[in-house]
């Protein structure tokens, strides 16, 4: 059972949640992985409700982590590391996901330039900025990779993130 960490929600809300959970932990990792997006919507659910539940995310973190690098996309790594960024910074959390973080940024860096969006690009630093998780080689690789994104104007270099929405 979930502690009483709820905040906003109501009763039935955490009833909900008590079922969503419940139901998620039942479901093998190697079967959550196969769908990294429904995935990321899973933990991002929580985090934003303010339920903390360390076994559900430590279950969907292992998922996560054993998505297949060459199928995973650039913004389904983005919205895993959004979420799983929301949910070790909001108040109370006690998990640290360092596993979680390196394997997304080794994934990432794997990925071919035109695979990124400057929406992907800025979400990715973002939430590793928002975990505190400073992966300096990782920071590089998309500097670069924004640099080059097509539409960017070479005299302002940055300007594609300008309108970018940031967790």
């Amino acid at each position: 059972m979930i502690p009483n960490l709820r905040t906003g929600s109501t009763l039935r809300d955490g009833a909900l949640f008590l079922q969503l959970s419940s139901q998620t932990k039942q479901i093998p990792a190697e079967s959550l992985s196969k769908d990294p997006r429904a995935l990321a919507n899973i933990v991002n659910a929580f985090a934003r409700a303010g339920v903390w539940d360390e076994e559900l995310f430590r279950h969907t973190s292992r998922a996560a982590r054993i998505t297949d690098p060459n199928t995973i996309s650039v913004n389904d790594c983005a919205a895993l590391v959004g979420s799983f960024a929301k949910a070790q910074t909001r108040q109370g959390a006690r998990l640290r996901d360092g596993a979680l973080f390196r394997r997304m940024s080794l994934t990432v860096q794997a990925k071919k330039p035109e695979s990124f969006t400057a929406r992907a690009a800025t979400n990715i630093l973002s939430s590793f900025a928002r975990a505190g998780v400073w992966d300096l080689l990782l920071f590089a690789r998309i500097t670069r990779i924004a640099l080059k994104l097509q539409g960017v104007n070479s005299s302002q270099p940055l300007s594609a993130f300008k309108n970018q929405v940031w967790f």
